[in-house]
């Protein structure tokens, strides 16, 4: 057995003829469904009507003669951007020219009066609401598709404005790196230089003692210039470009130009370093610049507490 449709259908019929008003309501009694007709004289009345708000319409039976308009010119002044409310067009006249032109302004249904039966109408009204809601889902879901692509094209073109300025600041960055680099290379190498000359004892014989503070400065001053060029490095590897020069490397030298460094600054703090010295260790592969930097951050924080937060340490055997 057949379920009955009980949902109430509001109808708004725009008809001037009251015998067709009549033969509309007969029509549409018995029917399955409740359909509730208010009706309009004119088709300004039923603009009016439809664009008040003051109740909902499910559908639209539009007679195509008026006596203010016709059929088109009510679908065209009603429809705006979107058509708000399904429209069904009821004419006398079989013209399938007039029928296209309805159906182009918005018309969802073209309905000849002369021979409509009560189950002909309703399946039209039905079909006609069925296939407005499917044309407005279709349209939400366009203009959210067109909402999503226009947030992302503004997020591309954000994109492209960061990516710039990144560059720019990359740019800026760089040159303050190589000017930095030039400028503090230039008193190292200075002092390098004249390290070199007091090793040569033109001014005077060298004791061992200041022989001793004298490598401390050269190590000290390479160390330096080693940490600036570590510095132009980074940017080099930012880019990708940083390049190891990967030979054979004494770790024993190695560890006495760390102690060298730090054995003033251990001293200060009465921690004592010892290398002890092993000749079985045979050399390693390795950048000797990276290998330094690698074993000097291992132990400068036993020499600086504040680094590290290991405080004093009685003694360091590497």
């Amino acid at each position: 057995m057949a379920t009955r449709v009980t949902e109430e259908r509001t109808l708004l019929l725009v008809e001037d003829d009251p015998d067709d008003r009549d033969r509309m309501r007969r029509l549409l009694k018995g029917v399955g469904r409740t359909y509730h007709l208010v009706h309009a004289d004119t088709g300004a009345e039923g603009i009016r009507q439809i664009k008040q708000g003051d109740r909902r319409f499910d559908c639209v039976l539009l007679d195509f003669h008026l006596p203010d308009m016709d059929g088109l010119e009510f679908l065209n002044t009603l429809r705006g951007r979107t058509m708000p409310v399904p429209v069904s067009v009821l004419t006398g006249r079989d013209d399938d020219a007039l029928a296209a032109r309805a159906i182009e302004a918005g018309a969802e249904d073209y309905l000849l009066k002369d021979g409509l039966t009560a189950r002909a109408l309703a399946r039209s009204i039905e079909n006609v609401i069925e296939r407005f809601e499917i044309r407005r889902q279709l349209e939400a879901q366009r203009a959210a598709v067109e909402l999503r692509n226009q947030r992302l094209e503004l997020a591309r073109d954000e994109l492209q404005v960061k990516v710039v300025e990144l560059a720019a600041a990359t740019q800026a960055r760089d040159r303050f790196m190589a000017m930095m680099s030039h400028e503090m290379r230039t008193p190292l190498n200075a002092i390098l230089g004249y390290a070199e000359l007091l090793e040569l004892e033109i001014d005077g014989h060298l004791g061992d003692a200041q022989r001793r503070h004298l490598d401390r400065i050269r190590v000290g001053s390479r160390h330096l210039l080693d940490l600036i060029n570590d510095v132009l490095d980074l940017a080099r590897a930012d880019a990708d470009k940083l390049d190891l020069d990967v030979r054979p490397v004494d770790i024993t030298a190695v560890l006495d130009e760390v102690h060298a460094l730090l054995e003033h600054q251990a001293h200060q703090r009465s921690l004592e370093l010892i290398v002890s010295e092993s000749q079985s260790v045979p050399p390693v592969l390795a950048d000797l610049q990276r290998l330094r930097q690698i074993v000097l951050h291992q132990y400068a924080h036993l020499v600086h507490p504040a680094v590290g937060g290991f405080g004093r340490l009685a003694g360091c055997v590497v």
